[in-house]
């Protein structure tokens, strides 16, 4: 039918990344930018992230562990690699590191370099 390449190019665009736009939370979906809310509120306190933290604000509290861990990883990724594009660097946004209290548990961060390019 005829609506369909209107449809198609409406599906396209909404996937598209807004190059144009100055600001770099315009790229990001509703979860992506509640992970990054999260990131720079502790960043700005100069602390890490918590698991728990991230998978309260991505609504993973009832999921299994391993669900958690894919759509966690997934949005940080996500995240990490619109942040490449906006910013023209190969480095990630965000950085993970091991606990100290329980080294198989990670702790998120954002790169105090970059915190400035994103907070609005």
């Amino acid at each position: 039918t005829a609506s369909y390449p209107v449809d198609k190019q409406k599906e396209q665009n909404s996937n598209k990344f807004r190059i144009d736009s100055p600001r770099f939370r315009d790229n990001l979906t509703g979860a992506e930018a509640g992970v990054l809310d999260v990131l720079i509120k502790n960043a700005l306190k100069n602390e890490k992230t918590t698991v728990t933290e991230i998978n309260q604000v991505l609504g993973l509290s009832n999921k299994g562990v391993l669900q958690q861990n894919n759509i966690r990883a997934s949005a940080l990724l996500m995240i990490n690699k619109k942040f490449k594009v906006y910013s023209g660097t190969k480095d990630d946004l965000i950085h993970k590191e091991r606990t100290e209290f329980d080294r198989r548990i990670y702790e998120y961060f954002i790169q105090k370099k970059y915190l400035t390019k994103i907070v609005d």
